[in-house]
């Protein structure tokens, strides 16, 4: 346990509510897709300010770290941060890619 009783490796949440006016929903468009809409943008968003890691944003969305990654590349968002912690994460992240690669490579020689 650490500070007020939240485990390692858990984090503390807040709910968020939000009024909006009925008329901004139909057939077509409805509540759960502005929410799904309003957590993709803010997902992102708090990516691009470093606050975010590429992973927690996608766990957050609850999709894999790789559609993630797709969703940034559709959105032409880089991936790369200019916070010095970002730029560390994202050279480890590469370093694991290539890794991988010339172990595929390995593999199939």
């Amino acid at each position: 346990m650490s500070r007020r009783g939240i485990k390692k490796g858990e984090m503390e949440k807040a709910k968020l509510e939000w009024v909006v006016p009925r008329s901004l929903f139909d057939e077509d468009f409805q509540e759960e897709d502005l929410l799904a809409l309003v957590k993709e943008q803010t997902v992102i968003e708090l990516f691009r300010r470093g606050r975010l890691s590429a992973g927690r944003a996608a766990e957050l969305l609850g999709i894999e770290k790789q559609a993630f990654l797709d969703l940034l590349a559709r959105r032409r968002i880089p991936i790369l941060t200019r916070t010095r912690a970002g730029r560390r994460r994202h050279a480890a992240w590469v370093r694991q890619i290539l890794r991988e690669l010339e172990d595929e490579e390995r593999e199939s020689s």
